[in-house]
């Protein structure tokens, strides 16, 4: 349900695990990019244990630039913190989001969003499918301030 509120801000190169969008659609933009721009290189990075490092603080913080009802952040809250079982032990969880997760991606969308709009603000051209990013290499010429 509150997957559209969020669809309207997403950045326009995020493709991962969205509604009408694909790997040959973020596949297509990029070399649409290449062309248009005439790039030869680009950077690829795959963020490691994306799922595992997303912080709780921010994603709450993301979802609450869109949303205020008090009951849906508890909610997801709540899903964050659901806990899991490793070994026959019960683990809670601090930090990341279950892969798998009925909201997970969509809440891992939230919170690289951020990273998508300052790249976008500082003029780079990305291409994001859930955390395997493309960056074109007028990033490689200047320096970028990711910090704020």
């Amino acid at each position: 349900m509150i997957e559209p509120i969020f669809e309207t801000f997403f950045h326009p190169s995020s493709y991962g695990y969205r509604p009408n969008r694909s790997c040959q659609h973020a596949i297509a933009k990029a070399e649409l990019f290449l062309k248009r721009f005439n790039f030869t290189y680009v950077v690829d990075m795959d963020l490691s244990k994306c799922f595992d490092s997303l912080d709780h603080v921010l994603i709450i913080q993301g979802v609450h630039r869109n949303i205020s009802d008090g009951r849906i952040l508890s909610l997801i809250k709540a899903s964050l913190t659901v806990g899991v079982i490793t070994d026959g032990a019960f683990e809670d969880i601090a930090i990341g989001s279950l892969q798998g997760g009925v909201i997970s991606l969509l809440l891992a969308n939230i919170y690289l969003d951020e990273f998508d709009q300052k790249m976008k603000a500082q003029g780079i051209r990305i291409v994001r499918y859930a955390d395997d990013i493309l960056t074109l290499p007028e990033m490689i010429m200047r320096r970028i301030d990711i910090s704020n």
